[in-house]
């Protein structure tokens, strides 16, 4: 009962965003927690679509600003 259209992925590594654009979310969002930061620098060319967000605070914070 999920509508995946309306929903969100928040993640720390590119599998992550990846799950979230095969599944159909509507927004992938990167936290530069955990492996973030890391992911930013080293795959920047491949987050496309992708809102980069400092936290998961920041994460919440995109979301409610977007919808």
């Amino acid at each position: 009962g999920v509508d995946l259209a309306q929903s969100y992925m928040i993640g720390d590594k590119m599998i992550d965003l990846e799950c979230g654009w095969n599944a159909g979310v509507r927004k992938c969002l990167l936290v530069r927690t955990g492996y973030g930061a890391e992911m930013e620098r080293a795959c920047a060319a491949k987050l496309g679509p992708a809102a980069v967000v400092d936290d998961l605070t920041g994460a919440a914070q995109w979301i409610f600003e977007h919808t």
